[in-house]
Order: C-alpha cells, then structure tokens, then sequence
C-alpha cells in the first residue's frame, strides 16, 4: 500500500527542459527550404503530455529590399518550428527587434484535443528555418538570425525508469519492515 502512494505521489506532471544545442547557429531567411533538421531525445517516455513548446535567444538582422521604382523597404524572417503533425504560429520578427527571447507553443494540426503521442516515447524530430517575407520586389540584403539559446520545453508527466521504480519499491518494502 505504502508503495502504491508513493509511486503515485513521484508520478506528477512536472516542467522538463532539454538543450537543442544543434540549433545555434547562423539562419539566412529563405522563401523556400526545409530548413534544419534537429532530433530531440528526453532519454524518457512520458505518460501525458500538457504542452509543449521551444524557448530561443538569439539576435536578429533585418534585411533590405527595394521596389523597382527605388523606393526602399524592409524584408522580415519569420521563426518556423514544426515537427509532423504539430506546428508553432510563424513568428515575424520586425526590423525593430535586434535581440529576441521567445518561447513558442507548438500546436497539434490533427487533433484539435491537443494530440501530443508523437512525443510519448521522448523523441522527436523537428524542422527549424527563418522563412522570409516581403513587400519589396528586390531584395538587397536577407533577414539573418544567430540562435544563441535553444531549448525545447515539455510541461508533463514522465514514466520513472524500470530502475527508480525498483529502488523505489524495494525503499518501500524496507520501511514496511
């Protein structure tokens, strides 16, 4: 009985972040391209999942376009994560921002009762670019970013390792002595 209790008082939904070390780095903004691949490895299979979303810092350069009449204008990149069947809202980032701390929800495209067993398993791959958007009909120099920071954020419920839950029960049976 003992034992029960306090395996179900260890399984609660907790915040757990994992570095993507792979996603520093110079992003060039592009119109087409499927960007950076990135795989991401908790090492643990979680039980549910509440939400997920990806934390970056970084800096950001704008570009510079111009119409064919000379005028002058500016062209923006835009942030997509996506992983299959998930993706995040595109985030423009505006001339104005040279520094950027964001943390992004990914939301689930199929099932609108936020379907997250892609990840149950602890693994995942994911697709990272800067997209590019602009009003201008040349464009003189392209938006860039640098990821300084990037990490991917689960708020959810993991499975102990067969290992824990063996010190935990065997913790149980020597207080039950």
């Amino acid at each position: 009985m003992f034992t029960t209790l306090l395996l179900s008082s260890i399984a609660n939904a907790e915040v757990i972040t994992l570095p993507l070390n792979s996603l520093h780095g110079l992003y060039t903004g592009s119109f087409s391209g499927p960007g950076k691949k990135v795989n991401a490895n908790f090492e643990t299979a979680f039980l549910n999942i509440d939400e997920v979303q990806i934390h970056l810092i970084g800096s950001y350069t704008p570009g510079i376009g111009h119409n064919y009449n000379g005028q002058t204008g500016s062209v923006y990149g835009q942030l997509v994560a996506s992983v299959t069947g998930w993706a995040i809202a595109p985030r423009i980032l505006h001339p104005f921002e040279t520094m950027f701390d964001l943390s992004l929800r990914f939301y689930p495209l199929m099932n609108p009762a936020e379907d997250w067993s892609i990840l149950l398993d602890g693994e995942l791959d994911m697709n990272f670019r800067l997209s590019l958007g602009t009003l201008c009909d040349v464009i003189d120099n392209l938006p860039e970013i640098n990821v300084t920071h990037a990490e991917l954020i689960v708020e959810g419920t993991p499975i102990p390792e067969p290992c824990t839950l063996l010190l935990l029960g065997m913790g149980g049976m020597r207080i039950r002595k």
